[in-house]
Order: structure tokens, then C-alpha cells, then sequence
């Protein structure tokens, strides 16, 4: 049986605080050039996928990486949305990693229950609404974002049981820049809508690209606080 939605989730390409290994969070970095070459390589490696929507966090980073990427499949419409922004990290922001501040000390940073908190109801609201809806067709969709947001994101799936993993697929790794992860939505036997993780941070087209290096560490990833 097809699935009723296939999600896309790819993290934006790299800038130069993630190569400084800075937390960026709400900050609006942008890409460098590296982080724009590998907007173009993942770009190329979706531009067979017949994309119905796309979704991307309202950040510079995110924004222009998906913005590559449609522009291979016309007439797709871009939706941004802070909901999928990276997690806010008060004080971190703008720091390397290493600083730590504690949630008690800096309220203004995002506890991870609320970074998942929103994260799922995104995902309801416009994953599993339209796809569970009687008169709803099979749908493709692109959702650009972060680091932090997209391993934060199928950790609360998998927790909540709203998501399994395919056999041979690791969700272990970090969300490396311009990574592709895929979910596959299906009704399952009780009649909910579930996932399947069917890739996580696969950036095999960036890694076949000549010249071009993937950091293997996330910044935002390895916030503490």
C-alpha cells in the first residue's frame, strides 16, 4: 500500500557558525558558500520527486535552502513557519559549544519539552491532518529546517509511538547539513496515522560531491541547558 504522505526533512546547508561550531538557534545566519553549493547538491538529488508542498522554517538559513531546492519543481509554493524553527538557546546563542547556562539561570532558553511540544503539533496540523482527511490524495512533502528541530522531531515520533524505524536505519547520528530524512505516513491495522522512518540524515549526495566536506558535528545539536 502507498503511503499516505512521504515527508521530506532536510536540514539547511552549512554557515559559517556552524564551521566555527557557534549555537545559532533563533539567530538568522545565513549560508555560506559551501552551505549554498550543498543547497544545489540536494536540490539535485530531490528534483525527480514529484514535491505537492513545502514547508520551511522563516530563518535565512533554512529559507534559502529550500528555495533552491524548488527551484526544480515549479509551482510548488513555499510555506515558511517559525513553528520549525531551531530551538531557542537564550544566552548560548552566539556562543561556542562548550558554554553551558542552565534553564534555570537563562528562562529565555526553550526546554526540550517545549522544543518537542511544538514539534509534534506541527507535525499533526500538517502531516497527520491532511493525510488521515477522507478526501485527501497521497501527498509529497518538503520541510526545511534544523538541526536541533529535525533529531528533537522524530526522537518525540518515536517516543510518542508516532513513528517507527525501518530495518537498517539508524536515528542515532547527528543531523548533518543538507541531509535528507524521509518519513513515510501510513493508516496503520488500528486506524492511526503513523510514520516510518525510512532514512535519517543521509547525505550521501553531498558526500559524493567532489570537494565538497559535511561537518559531522551539529552546534545546536550539542547545546546544553
Amino acid at each position: 500500500m502507498s503511503p499516505l504522505a512521504t515527508v521530506y526533512i532536510v536540514r539547511h546547508g552549512e554557515t559559517e557558525e556552524n564551521l566555527k561550531m557557534i549555537m545559532q538557534g533563533h539567530m538568522d545566519t545565513q549560508l555560506n558558500e559551501t552551505g549554498r553549493q550543498q543547497a544545489r547538491l540536494v536540490a539535485d538529488a530531490m528534483r525527480d520527486i514529484d514535491l505537492d508542498r513545502a514547508y520551511s522554517s522563516d530563518l535565512s538559513r533554512a529559507r534559502e535552502t529550500a528555495k533552491a531546492i524548488l527551484e526544480k519543481h515549479e509551482g510548488v509554493q513555499l510555506i515558511e513557519d517559525e513553528a520549525l524553527r531551531e530551538r531557542h538557546l537564550g544566552q548560548l546563542q552566539g556562543k561556542q559549544v562548550g558554554t553551558r547556562i542552565s534553564t534555570d539561570d537563562d528562562p529565555s532558553m526553550e526546554p526540550h519539552s517545549k522544543v518537542a511540544g511544538r514539534a509534534l503539533a506541527w507535525w499533526d496540523q500538517y502531516i497527520v491532518a491532511p493525510a488521515k482527511s477522507p478526501d485527501a490524495s497521497p501527498f509529497k512533502a518538503l520541510v526545511v529546517s534544523h538541526g536541533g528541530f529535525i533529531s528533537m522531531l522524530v526522537k518525540a515520533l518515536l517516543n510518542n509511538g508516532r513513528a517507527s524505524v525501518a530495518s537498517g536505519v539508524s536515528t542515532q547520528s547527528r543531523i548533518l547539513n543538507a541531509s535528507i530524512t524521509t518519513i513515510e505516513v501510513s493508516r496503520a491495522v488500528d486506524g492511526k496515522v503513523r510514520g516510518v522512518v525510512v532514512r535519517c540524515s543521509d547525505a550521501g549526495h553531498l558526500e559524493r560531491a567532489e570537494g565538497v566536506e559535511v561537518l559531522q558535528a551539529s552546534a545546536d545539536e550539542m547545546a546544553r541547558g
